[in-house]
């Protein structure tokens, strides 16, 4: 990322994705959302087995088909993104630490 400070262009060292998991409850499943608006129903999966999944889901009730992310939640997802804002945060914090000494 190039941002310009006091006219300089300076490069800052972020990644341009970052990782958030979701635990899952005692009994190891997470909970999904169906993403189509004429079902939008509640539904579990066994977390293993969402791990190992690569590719697309479905939902159990309409059998909509997308990939896995599709499914989150809407707590699920504005969790996701206050941890990135954090986790940016931080780092963005550090970037200008390093330039405190130029």
């Amino acid at each position: 990322m190039r941002i310009s400070v006091f006219g300089d262009n300076v490069n800052f060292d972020f990644p341009s994705q970052m990782r958030v998991n979701l635990e899952a409850d005692k009994d190891e499943m997470l909970g999904r959302t169906c993403f189509d608006d004429n079902c939008k129903k509640y539904f579990k999966v066994n977390i293993t087995n969402l791990s190992n999944h690569v590719g697309d889901s479905y939902c159990p009730y309409c059998g909509a088909f997308e990939d896995s992310q599709a499914f989150s939640t809407q707590e699920q997802i504005e969790y996701a993104k206050s941890v990135a804002f954090r986790q940016f945060l931080g780092q963005f914090g550090n970037e200008l630490k390093k330039m405190e000494m130029k």
